[in-house]
């Protein structure tokens, strides 16, 4: 390349020319190159120019890039530098082949429940024992003790970091899992973060996934974690919504990379959300995008046949077949003089998904909300009780006219539906009074 002056540039310029308009195209602050080719200096400043112009949007400036760079006046480049910077980068794979890619087994921390560098969603509603649950299983893992119905452990014992922030760490989280026989000098507590001092007295925030990655890959390395629990995921996601899938996305996706990289287990804990739904991975609370992120999915329930049992169950995995519910309950030694919490498991649970959360159990709990609900928003009028009951009978038989009457009318009183247009019609109102997940709008799509 010869120079608007008609001198040959050194190589040494023309490298560091291109590395600045490379890093300038990547978004990154860069010193300008101490270059005295005119022509260089050129496409330095008309590459300045496109980043002012692109005010950060990189796929923009990257637009930019190739357009100058097809430029050509009389068969040649009118911008050289740009032309190799877009050639260099166009024959860079942007896939890596199969052929390349290790091939590597499922490292479980608990069979068909819990993976090394995958993330799990454990769903339930509060006072299931979720919380009492998972220090359970941390307990075990710290300890090197086997998992519920494993005869021996598949892995540990290892360390954990427990970021929990509805439970006093102090008062209740320190006394359960010395009660469930875990080792404490292997789980590190990362639920608050120091945020200053108020007149001497010290406070704190909760722990964000938005912001405070960094931490917790310097706490997993310190504490050689291999589970990492953040309970519940609503309250850590800082200004993101919960109810957003691009938002979910950004905070789920940097987290299951390094959990990948660094190959620790992921679990979350999310609430139920106010509509039932025989599809339990629609059951957690927020976006779709949650469960969707997640490898695995675990979700606790009340036992059909005895509602001092919980069932912990296994609806979803994208690593191996789905794992058999079991039994538990939440218990203490209260009698003795100990009211610490503890998990007591009761083994393999007869009862399959569908009878837990499908159409059978629907029948035990009554009419489902969410079907009465599509129905009425589908007919967009006001209804009777008996003209909503007539359209659910065609679909089955057995439903009884009670039941959606007294379904219909809690869900008066909780503000899903409305009364109104005439004595004994009802409506859904045109403001929802309860907030509504991405979940009832992609069940009401066509």
């Amino acid at each position: 390349m010869t120079s608007a002056n008609g001198t040959t540039p050194s190589q040494s310029d023309k490298v560091a020319a291109i590395d600045y308009l490379k890093r300038l195209k990547a978004g990154e602050k860069a010193e300008r190159p101490d270059i005295h080719d005119k022509g260089m200096l050129t496409e330095i400043g008309e590459a300045e120019h496109m980043v002012s112009l692109a005010c950060g949007d990189l796929s923009r400036l990257s637009l930019m890039y190739q357009s100058v760079s097809l430029v050509e006046i009389g068969g040649k480049p009118r911008w050289p530098l740009f032309r190799e910077v877009v050639a260099e980068e166009e024959s860079t794979p942007a896939g890596i082949l199969f052929t390349a890619i290790e091939t590597k087994p499922v490292h479980w921390l608990w069979k068909r429940r819990l993976a090394f560098g995958k993330l799990t969603a454990l769903d339930g509603d509060p006072g299931m024992g979720k919380s009492t649950l998972l220090l359970d299983i941390i307990a075990r893992y710290t300890t090197g003790q086997p998992m519920p119905e494993e005869e021996v452990a598949l892995c540990g014992p290892g360390g954990v970091v427990l970021v929990m922030i509805e439970d006093d760490p102090n008062d209740t989280l320190r006394p359960r899992l010395e009660r469930a026989g875990a080792d404490l000098s292997r789980i590190s507590y990362l639920g608050e973060i120091p945020a200053g001092e108020i007149e001497g007295i010290p406070y704190s925030r909760p722990f964000n996934l938005q912001t405070d990655i960094p931490l917790l890959i310097r706490e997993v390395r310190r504490m050689q974690a291999g589970l990492v629990i953040f309970d519940p995921l609503a309250g850590l996601v800082g200004k993101a919504s919960p109810n957003d899938s691009k938002d979910m996305y950004s905070v789920l996706n940097p987290l299951a990379a390094v959990a990948r990289v660094m190959e620790f287990a992921v679990v979350f804990t999310r609430h139920f959300t106010k509509f039932e739904s025989e599809n339990s991975l629609y059951r957690g609370a927020g976006s779709m995008a949650v469960i969707g992120r997640a490898r695995l999915g675990l979700i606790v329930t009340t036992d059909p046949d005895n509602e001092e049992v919980r069932v912990l169950a296994n609806n979803k995995s994208n690593a191996a077949r789905l794992a058999p519910a079991l039994s538990y309950q939440v218990t203490d030694d209260e009698a003795a003089g100990d009211e610490r919490a503890y998990i007591n498991w009761l083994g393999e649970n007869p009862h399959s998904n569908k009878e837990l959360f499908g159409r059978g159990r629907g029948e035990r709990q009554g009419v489902n909300r969410l079907e009465i609900f599509k129905i009425m928003e589908s007919a967009n009028r006001w209804m009777s009780i008996e003209e909503v009951w007539k359209i659910l009978a065609e679909r089955d038989e057995e439903i009884e006219y009670e039941n959606v009457k007294k379904t219909m009318q809690r869900m008066e009183k909780s503000g899903q539906i409305k009364k109104g247009g005439a004595r004994g019609k009802y409506g859904v109102p045109s403001v929802p009074l309860v907030p509504w997940t991405d979940e009832l709008a992609l069940e009401a799509s066509p």
